[in-house]
């Protein structure tokens, strides 16, 4: 590229440095801007000595005209040269120009408004009775403080000393931190725009395929984080409880999936059963399915030593009554010693009366083992068959004898229970010991049902997809020299001990119905009709601005001073001024997310934030209500901790921010100089929404009211009936579903590929093969094998009809028309081809010399020697035939557009002036004018292919019987 040296200039650089924003990886957005500002712009034609022009694109084809409103008024506010290192001027500006129609509108045919870009706020802090309240915290995460103190306030009775006020979903909340709470909000918020409300229906979107408005989908939606580590997983959890599918790609959090963290507990009891913690875990997941009653009881049958051997001895037929006994006999104990703790006789309980409780009995021992320990093997209540730890659905049909194990007199069932296991633990780890890990990995996992039981749990596809990735890494595992399942287990060990844990395994596609995590850096690039950006109050990462010394390109080092007699370390002038110029950049590059993050969206645009007490921000954000012109103060801009710090100051300036005014107003801290009449009346609309954990519970619990029932586990996994209303439509989709049959089943039964030979028989009524032998059994696949190995024919004394027929197509496909073809002649070639390899002695003497020399003596063989130069022997090739040609009885909707691929081999192909020749040669003994008609077909096909392929009509076909040295015309 030139700019001007060798003739005009034709480099061209396309950006917008506003979405520049990989600072992290040393991206300098100030090489974009220098040349922005060297270059002129653009006048609509090229200037002499110019070096170059600059031309603006502002037009934004992807955004409604509210969404495109808001970012520019937002944007005018916040992004100046000191604070963003841009003007954002009317270059800079985005010009709505997507051209969508009008929101359809109510019954009397009016289009809807522009939707709003929507501000929810969630306040830490609950108002006083007075209203004046004493804020504390400010602008950036939120602090579960507030929540405390409204879960805790209110006046207790003096009859009864209860106190009223104590709400427990607010105790709940107060527990929760902010991306906890903001995700509860963003579950509310997606079923109402998804399903509606009483007053508002499904949110439409406009649908470019269809060009048409249709209702909201769940894919349609997006929620885009600054930070995405250990936040998409809280959502990802809280979305799918709200039934909400939702899909984040993880950089961690494999290993402490709960179905991995249970199988590999399992792989660590192959390697070792005498584990106590695995094995615990192991017997109370699905796969077994024991509960913590049967787990205590299995102590008690071997109170010393390891639990593998309490395990053998629970299962010895001879210890089931002893061990009945030994529990009842505890549990009577206990109940009779710690009411209070045993709780009439719990399995914790007796566990901790035995001198040794084990990690398989101690609450905080083992993991499995108890109600609190088995969090640890299974969070996600995945010992029992759902949410609510019901042991109804155990795949490996456990289920009834874990339930029956904890009643009077049930010890054997237990028994019998703790016997299978063991044999299937010796059978798996004999299979360890000599075969793959893959192998033993996925037979495990066919034999349990543990892949198609954590399918049904809720996130059943990304549960699945873990499973399979630990399928896949064993099986890479197996390529290495030093394998084996010791090493398998040490290798994940230390991955786990390095934290260097893998993010989870890739589930969805581009089409599913999934509300999509991500952070804003993968959002870039990608648009989504709706979008929502959370976190906002989080607190911007001051990573780079500690440590001893500090870099900066342009400025140098910054180090700090260390005096080693006073043991002091100060900052030095260097250090401020790197400090702070690393900040400013900092700054600007969080503008420059944001922006990314705000031109995602298509449709609608919903912002969501946090803060410990908004009161307290909204008295620092109307500073911004003094401002003469469009940009905020440079002191408020700089001092921004968090995203909602630009935010809150701009949205207060518009007329929509009366709720961010009152609460500053409260303060007596508004109505500074009114508001600025150009900025208040953008035409851009805002609906800001305030959330008090009083507001936000009661959301929260009407969308719990509303929600459907949950179901009863223990009865599903029981297969009984359940108790709810019949749902017709759920009714038909189910019919229609399960009734539904492949339409073209007959024909995926029938042969795709077929021979000349194959479908001679398939049309010869004749013929020893039968028709249906072209209908493919299930799972049947065929041969193309058909002919002997040759170490077999050497050991055979004779030749089959077919391998002699073979032989004598080889002679004659080989045989050189030019010399003598005599049966001298056709004898000395023949031993030939023998030296040559073509044919084995046995072969050569099975062939009938005689007849080869009498057909090259007949007339047609005398035609064929004369123009040997156009004959073509032994032609392959491959036609296909519409299916309903091939297959008659299919019926003609199923046949429609579907072929059938045949295959063959001709003869003799003889090219005169008019047309082809055709000779295919038979070795059959029979009549010939009867063998012939069986023929019909083949000499059929061959013509069709002749013709097709080489575009010249076939003038003559002959088949010519060796055996009877007759030709026969067809």
């Amino acid at each position: 590229a030139r700019d001007g040296e060798d003739g005009p200039p034709n480099r061209f650089m396309v950006g917008d440095v506003k979405q520049s924003i990989y600072r992290f990886r040393h991206a300098d957005p100030g090489l974009f801007m220098a040349k922005y500002a060297a270059y002129r712009p653009w006048s609509g034609a090229p200037e002499p000595g110019a070096a170059g022009a600059r031309i603006v694109l502002g037009a934004n084809f992807r955004s409604r005209e509210g969404v495109v409103n808001a970012v520019n008024f937002l944007f005018r506010q916040i992004m100046t040269a000191r604070a963003g290192e841009l003007e954002y001027d009317r270059d800079a500006e985005l010009v709505y120009r997507a051209g969508y129609p009008p929101l359809p509108g109510g019954d009397g045919g009016e289009p809807a408004p522009e939707p709003p870009v929507e501000l929810h706020l969630l306040d830490g802090e609950e108002p006083a009775p007075d209203g004046a309240g004493d804020p504390s915290g400010a602008g950036g995460e939120a602090d579960p403080g507030g929540f405390e103190a409204a879960a805790g306030a209110g006046d207790g009775t003096a009859g009864d000393g209860e106190d009223e006020a104590a709400d427990p979903l607010l105790e709940e909340l107060a527990e929760l931190t902010a991306i906890e709470r903001e995700a509860r909000l963003i579950a509310a918020r997606i079923r109402e725009m998804v399903d509606g409300t009483a007053g508002q229906p499904p949110v439409q979107v406009w649908d470019r395929k269809l060009q048409a408005y249709r209702p909201l989908r769940y894919r349609d939606i997006a929620i885009l984080l600054r930070a995405a580590t250990g936040r998409i997983n809280v959502l990802m959890e809280v979305l799918t409880q709200a039934g909400i599918p939702a899909y984040g790609q993880m950089a961690t959090g494999y290993f402490q999936a709960t179905e991995v963290r249970v199988f590999l507990s399992l792989l660590q009891v192959l390697d070792n059963p005498r584990q106590d913690i695995p094995l615990a875990a192991v017997l109370h997941s699905p796969i077994v399915g024991l509960s913590a009653a049967d787990l205590a009881r299995i102590r008690l049958a071997a109170p010393r030593g390891s639990f593998y051997d309490a395990l053998v001895a629970a299962a010895a037929p001879q210890e089931a009554m002893a061990v009945r006994d030994a529990a009842a006999a505890a549990e009577t104990a206990l109940v009779e010693a710690t009411p209070d703790a045993a709780a009439g006789g719990t399995p914790d309980g007796a566990a901790a009366a035995t001198p040794h409780g084990a990690a398989a009995a101690t609450p905080d021992g083992v993991a499995g083992a108890t109600p609190d320990g088995a969090a640890a093997a299974t969070p996600d209540g995945v010992a029992g068959a759902a949410p609510d730890g019901a042991a109804g659905a155990k795949p490996d049909g456990a289920a009834k004898a874990a339930q029956d194990a904890g009643a009077e007199g049930a010890a054997p069932d237990l028994q019998k229970v703790l016997s299978r296991f063991l044999e299937s633990l010796d059978r798996w780890r004999t299979l360890a010991r000599r075969r793959p890990l893959s192998q033993v990995v996925w037979q495990i996992l066919q034999e349990t049902g543990y892949l198609h039981y954590v399918g049904g749990m809720p996130g059943g596809a990304q549960r699945q997809a873990n499973l399979l990735a630990l399928y896949e890494r064993a099986r890479e595992f197996d390529q290495f020299a030093r394998q084996g399942l010791f090493r398998f287990l040490r290798f994940i060990e230390r991955l786990q001990a390095e934290q260097s844990d893998m993010g989870t395994a890739p589930a969805l596609g581009e089409g599913e119905d999934v509300v999509r995590i991500m952070s804003i850096h993968k959002s870039k690039g990608l648009e989504f009709p709706v979008v929502f950006v959370a976190g906002l109050g989080s607190r911007f990462s001051e990573q780079d601005l500690s440590g001893d010394l500090l870099l900066h390109r342009d400025l140098g080092f910054g180090p700090q001073l260390v005096d080693p007699e006073l043991r002091l370390k100060y900052p030095t002038l260097a250090y401020h001024a790197v400090r702070e110029a690393t900040r400013l950049a900092n700054l600007a590059e969080e503008l420059r997310v944001l922006y990314v993050a705000l031109t995602r969206a298509r449709e609608r645009l919903i912002l969501v934030g946090s803060v410990s007490s908004l009161r307290k921000a909204c008295t620092g954000w109307a500073r911004a209500l003094a401002a003469p012109g469009w940009a905020l103060p440079e002191s408020l801009l700089l001092s921004a901790r968090c995203y909602l710090d630009w935010i809150g100051p701009a949205v207060m300036r518009h007329a929509d921010g009366a709720p961010l005014r009152k609460l500053a107003e409260e303060a007596g801290l508004a109505g500074e100089g009114g508001l600025n009449p150009a900025v208040a009346g953008d035409p851009s609309r805002w609906a800001v929404t305030i959330w008090t954990p009083v507001s936000l519970g009661e959301l929260l619990q009407a969308g719990e009211q509303a929600a459907p029932p949950a179901l009863d586990w223990a009865r599903v996994g029981a297969a009984e009936p359940l108790d709810v209303p019949a749902d017709e439509a759920l009714s038909a989709r189910l019919r229609e579903r399960f009734g539904w049959r492949y339409p073209f089943e007959p024909v995926v039964r029938r042969f795709g590929k077929l021979s000349v030979t194959e479908l001679t028989g398939y049309f010869d009524p004749d013929d020893e093969a039968p028709a249906e032998a072209l209908v493919a059994p299930e799972g049947a696949a065929s041969s193309t094998f058909a002919s002997r190995p040759r170490f077999l024919l050497e050991d055979r004394r004779a030749l089959s009809p077919t391998e002699r027929g073979t032989a004598m197509h080889v002679v004659l496909q080989h045989l050189d028309l030019g010399r003598p073809l005599d049966p001298a002649g056709v004898g000395i070639q023949l031993a030939e081809m023998v030296e040559r390899e073509l044919l084995t002695p046995q072969q050569a003497a099975a062939v009938d010399v005689e007849a080869i020399a009498d057909f090259f003596a007949s007339p047609l063989g005398a035609r064929i020697v004369e123009a040997r130069d156009r004959v073509q022997r032994e032609l392959a090739f491959t036609l296909a035939v519409p299916a309903a040609e091939v297959y008659g009885d299919l019926p003609p909707e199923v046949a429609a557009g579907d072929v059938v691929i045949v295959q063959g081999m001709i003869d003799l192909l003889l090219a005169e002036e008019d047309g082809y020749v055709l000779v295919d040669y038979k070795t059959d003994r029979r009549d010939p004018e009867q063998a012939a008609q069986r023929y019909v077909t083949q000499v059929r096909l061959y013509r069709r292919a002749v013709e097709e392929i080489l575009g010249r009509p076939v003038k003559e076909a002959y088949l010519h019987f060796l055996a009877s040295r007759r030709s026969i015309a067809m």
